[in-house]
């Protein structure tokens, strides 16, 4: 139960930053996000409880969602990668905040 909560947490979060860059086709943007989290998020903590460090992990995360961002949302790498480094920075923080 913990690990849906921490996916569902992490949408929700990465949903509000993305939102406040894009404010725009919202529902595009919720199937989007949905579907990168969907890829990343798994591997992540694949990767994480096999003992890499956590960062390493993250850093890792930010460079595949900025290419998915690129891909899906047809925009440019800057942009991309700024959005999934603010995304990823607020629902790490936040996740390691509430379960670590």
């Amino acid at each position: 139960m913990n690990l849906l909560v921490q996916f569902l947490l992490t949408i929700i979060l990465e949903l509000i930053v993305v939102f406040l860059f894009l404010r725009k086709d919202y529902i595009k943007t919720v199937i989007y996000v949905f579907l990168i989290n969907l890829f990343t998020w798994p591997i992540a903590n694949l990767i994480y409880g096999m003992g890499l460090n956590y960062y390493a992990v993250e850093a890792g995360i930010v460079l595949v969602e900025s290419v998915l961002f690129i891909v899906l949302f047809k925009m440019s790498s800057r942009k991309a990668l700024l959005i999934s480094l603010v995304a990823n920075f607020v629902s790490a923080f936040a996740g390691r905040i509430i379960f670590y």
